[in-house]
């Protein structure tokens, strides 16, 4: 706690100035609509994955880990397209369709949804951040 005092409190203005970019900085991203974009844009829990799987007929979900991975488990029904071939692959996915992306933490879906949203703006995307939840 002594340690986490002389930085903070003690920091002189090294500190002072740090801490005045990151909030000019986090203040630029909410002015922008950079982060309400980034939380309202597909993105949801484990838990809302398994539900929307549920109820959204004819939802393409599309694992984005490696092949490895996804022999080990995925959701049924579940396509493999990993991140490293992805945009290569993108046209496999038909148009119109509501898709669902997943890995096991949440990142790599997250760039592949950044990817769909930004050259296939007919989809609706979705990606789970968090450890997907396979029982169904």
């Amino acid at each position: 706690m002594k340690h986490f005092y002389k930085i903070f409190i003690q920091g002189g203005n090294h500190m002072r100035k740090c801490s005045i970019v990151v909030i000019l900085f986090i203040t630029s991203l909410l002015m922008t609509g950079t982060i309400s974009y980034a939380i309202n844009q597909g993105h949801i829990t484990p838990e809302e994955g398994s539900i929307l799987i549920n109820n959204t007929p004819n939802i393409i979900i599309i694992d984005v880990r490696d092949c490895t991975e996804f022999k080990i488990e995925h959701f049924n029904n579940a396509i493999n397209i990993p991140i490293g071939v992805f945009e290569e692959r993108i046209s496999e996915i038909p148009y119109g369709s509501s898709v669902l992306l997943y890995c096991i933490r949440g990142i790599r879906s997250w760039r592949a949804m950044e990817i769909l949203l930004e050259s296939r703006p007919d989809l609706k995307v979705y990606h789970i951040f968090g450890v997907p939840v396979f029982t169904q």
